[in-house]
């Protein structure tokens, strides 16, 4: 891990994980302030919200994040920058991975042999790999082609 990301992005995941319940570290206002200041959430009002929530969560068994954030839908009111911390810690997560899985696959394309592609083939072709899941139907494909194309020599329909 260490030498994947960088100190401060360790401290921000850090946080994320003194989100869930599951952590001995959950809701620790020390470990939860590199996240507060990465979204920038008010600090000081972040430990007066958590002052009051610890209690209120203490008897709750609770077991993920996603089940802390649907505890506090009807308290969002009062406890905005903790609801702030919550959607945080639910998204980066999942849009670190997503761009994770990008470069992981551009590596796979863009090997040593292809080094004099062009950013623009080698940002089509890495599009065609990550999204090739979708079902294309060629028929529609050579039709809109045709339309858009009257000139061309070679007959399409």
């Amino acid at each position: 891990m260490r030498d994947r990301f960088s100190p401060s992005n360790l401290a921000v995941l850090s946080s994320v994980s003194s989100m869930s319940p599951q952590s001995k570290s959950f809701l620790n206002y020390d470990q939860l302030l590199p996240l507060a200041s990465h979204i920038n959430c008010d600090q000081n009002h972040l430990f007066n919200e958590l002052q009051v929530l610890q209690p209120m969560l203490q008897n709750k068994k609770l077991s993920s994040v996603n089940e802390l954030y649907h505890e506090m839908i009807p308290l969002q009111e009062a406890f905005s920058n903790m609801m702030l911390m919550i959607k945080a810690a639910l998204t980066i997560p999942v849009s670190s991975c997503t761009c994770e899985r990008a470069f992981s696959k551009m590596k796979l394309i863009k090997t040593h042999i292809r080094t004099t592609m062009t950013d623009e083939r080698l940002s089509d072709l890495c599009i065609l790999s990550i999204e090739r899941d979708f079902n294309i139907d060629f028929e529609q494909v050579i039709d809109q082609f045709a339309v858009n194309h009257n000139n061309s020599r070679i007959l399409l329909r």
